[in-house]
């Protein structure tokens, strides 16, 4: 699940870098992060906001998938 997350967010963010002009064009077609578009850039701390924000999610996820299988069965 994490390599999930952490290859469709590093595509989202390689999309925002390099197709950000053509997202006002084709909006279906590329992805824009909220903070780019409204900055024009990625702060360093936005970052590992983000990575500690994902790390917290899956590990959670992880868990609670962990514990109802544990007692569904």
């Amino acid at each position: 699940m994490r390599n999930f997350i952490d290859q469709e967010l590093r595509r989202a963010y390689l999309q925002t870098r390099d197709h950000g002009d053509d997202w006002y064009h084709e909006p279906n077609v590329y992805t824009m992060m909220l903070e780019y578009y409204q900055k024009g850039y990625l702060a360093d701390y936005e970052i590992q906001q983000t990575k500690t924000s994902i790390e917290r999610c899956v590990t959670k996820a992880t868990k609670r998938f962990s514990d109802e299988t544990k007692y569904s069965l």
